[in-house]
């Protein structure tokens, strides 16, 4: 008869999963996948990948079934159509909400859109949620989010008076980076979402951000402090500042000093502006 695990055991392999990057629940009953016939089980079987139509939707699927797996040229196609089709910040989100072509959003507990005033000058890009935007939902929460709100603080800013959103808005499991489709299949969403914000400033917060919108290959540690052009499509740029992210600082605490220059430079470009 096998024996029951100790409470140091169960402790000691909640932490190895999680470390693994096992910390989302898939499905609501767990599930013995060493039991015949469950290993299959609400596994979908296709014969080749389904594209989606031109007119801006992905093939239906069966109730309770992700829908069918799209090719990446063609989930990238058609965020972009559908990024260029939303008029308004509310269509937007509600459209990103019904997007199935990221799989990240079958893995995440809840989608992280955006937080703030969407009228303010100034718009922050975070780069994905972390484990507590994840549960509870909201963008910057948790101690970096405490941090977030500390740093704004620090200039006369708050959450009423800056706008913020995700690059990617959902949470990759266990806190992995990114791929690089990942990120490309959300990038026409956030870009459509700057384009209506229409803030005068872009601050960058993270390396994703910065290296997604700005197009470039260089680190945080050489972006940062640095006005660079953000390139809209219509031709025009928009001031962009890349600073460091509140989940690093919390893990570098000798590069505050750093996000402090920071902070004074943004204080100083938003005086420019009155």
């Amino acid at each position: 008869m096998q024996s029951m695990m100790s409470r140091r055991d169960l402790v000691e392999a909640l932490h190895f999963y999680a470390e693994a990057g096992l910390d989302v629940a898939l499905d609501e009953k767990a599930q013995d996948r060493f039991v015949p016939g469950n290993a299959k089980k609400d596994i979908a079987v296709s014969t080749g990948p389904a594209a989606p139509d031109r007119t801006g939707s992905l093939p239906a699927a069966a109730p309770g079934q992700r829908p069918a797996a799209v090719p990446d040229s063609e989930a990238v196609f058609l965020a972009t159509r559908l990024a260029q089709s939303c008029d308004t910040i509310e269509i937007l989100v509600e459209t990103m909400r019904g997007f199935d072509g990221c799989g990240l959003k079958f893995t995440a507990k809840n989608p992280v859109f955006c937080d703030g005033n969407p009228l303010a000058k100034v718009m922050f890009i975070s780069d994905v949620p972390g484990k507590d935007d994840d549960l509870e939902g909201r963008l910057l929460s948790g101690p970096a989010g405490l941090l977030f709100d500390r740093m704004l603080a620090s200039i006369n800013l708050d959450r009423t008076s800056i706008y913020v959103a995700n690059l990617i808005p959902w949470r990759p499991p266990g806190n992995r980076a990114p791929t690089a489709f990942e990120t490309s299949v959300c990038l026409p969403f956030i870009r459509r979402h700057v384009e209506l914000a229409a803030p005068d400033l872009l601050v960058l917060a993270g390396e994703l951000s910065a290296k997604a919108l700005l197009e470039t290959g260089e680190s945080i540690l050489r972006l940062r402090g640095q006005w660079r052009d953000y390139a809209l499509p219509d031709g025009r740029t928009l001031p962009a500042l890349s600073v460091l992210h509140p989940a690093y600082l919390i893990r570098q605490v000798g590069q505050k000093r750093l996000a402090w220059a920071d902070l004074l430079e943004l204080k100083s470009r938003i005086a420019s502006l009155a």
